[in-house]
C-alpha cells in the first residue's frame, strides 16, 4: 500500500475535523433537545404542582367556609380523574398509557414496543388487520351503544320536562286558587264597606233624631219654665188675697169692738 501524499494526507486530517465537529455538533443538539425535553418535564411538573396546590388551597377555603360539603369540592383534578376511570371501567372501558409507548429520546426506538422480523411484521399485520376488522365492528357497536346513551339521556330529559309540565300545571291551577282568595277577599272587602256605610247611616239618622229631640226638649223646658212661673205668680196672687182677707177680718173686727164699747 502507497503511503499518501502529503495533499491525500492533509485532505484526511480536514475529513476527519468535519466529521468530529459533525458529530459534536450533532450531540450538542441532541443535548439542547433532551435539556428542552427536560425542561419542559419540570415546568409541566411544576405547573401540575401549582395547579394542585392551587386547587387544594382553594379547595380548602370553599371548607372552611361551608359545613356540608361533599368530597369532590376538596378532591385534586387528578383524582377526580381517577374517579372518572372508575365510573368508566364499570363500562368496561379501559384507559391506554401512551407513555409506555411513545419513549422519550427522539433519535432512538426506546418505547416499549417489540422488535420483530418483516416476515413477523406481515403475519402481525394481518392479524392487526383482522384485529381492525374487529376493532370495526367495536367501533360500530360503540357508536350504537353512545346513540343508546343520547336516546336514554333524551328520554331522561324528555321525563324531566314532563315533570316540568305537569309541575307548571299545578302552578297555574294554584294561581287560579289565588285569584279566587283575591276575589273573595274583594268581595269581603265590599260587604265591610257596605256594613261601615250602614253603620254611618244609622248614626247620621240617630244624630238627626238628637237634632229634632233637642228642639223639642228646649221648647219642653220653655214651657215648664213658664208654667212655673205661672204657677208663682197665682202663689203670689193666693198671697195677696189671703192677706187681704186678714186686713179686711182685722178692720171689720176693729170696727165691731169700737161700736160695742
Amino acid at each position: 500500500m502507497a503511503n499518501p501524499t502529503r495533499a491525500e494526507a492533509e485532505a484526511r486530517r480536514q475529513q476527519q475535523k468535519k466529521n468530529k465537529r459533525n458529530n459534536q455538533e450533532s450531540q450538542t443538539l441532541l443535548n439542547d433537545l433532551n435539556n428542552v425535553a427536560q425542561e419542559s418535564t419540570t415546568v409541566q411538573d411544576t405547573t401540575n404542582t401549582t395547579n394542585t396546590n392551587n386547587t387544594v388551597s382553594t379547595a380548602n377555603t370553599v371548607t372552611n367556609t361551608i359545613n356540608q360539603h361533599s368530597r369532590f369540592s376538596t378532591l385534586p383534578s387528578n383524582q377526580s380523574f381517577s374517579e372518572a376511570q372508575a365510573i368508566a371501567q364499570k363500562l368496561g372501558i379501559s384507559l391506554l398509557n401512551p407513555g409506555e409507548l411513545l419513549g422519550t429520546d427522539p433519535y432512538k426506538a426506546d418505547g416499549n414496543i417489540p422488535k420483530i422480523t418483516a416476515k413477523d411484521a406481515n403475519e402481525q399485520l394481518r392479524a392487526l388487520q383482522l384485529q381492525s376488522n374487529a376493532l370495526d365492528v367495536r367501533l360500530a357497536k360503540t357508536d350504537l351503544q353512545r346513540k343508546v346513551i343520547k336516546v336514554s339521556d333524551s328520554t331522561a330529559k324528555l321525563i324531566g320536562d314532563a315533570v316540568k309540565y305537569a309541575t307548571t300545571q299545578i302552578e297555574v291551577g294554584q294561581l287560579v286558587i289565588e285569584n279566587q282568595i283575591a276575589d273573595v277577599r274583594y268581595q269581603t272587602a265590599q260587604s265591610k264597606l257596605r256594613q261601615t256605610e250602614e253603620y254611618l247611616q244609622q248614626q247620621n239618622d240617630s244624630t238627626q233624631g238628637t237634632i229634632q229631640l233637642t228642639s223639642a226638649l228646649r221648647e219642653q223646658w220653655t214651657l215648664k219654665f213658664e208654667k212655673v212661673q205661672a204657677d208663682n205668680a197665682k202663689l203670689k196672687l193666693s198671697i195677696e188675697g189671703a192677706k187681704l182677707e186678714a186686713e179686711i177680718v182685722r178692720e171689720q173686727l176693729e170696727a165691731k169692738l169700737l161700736y160695742q164699747a
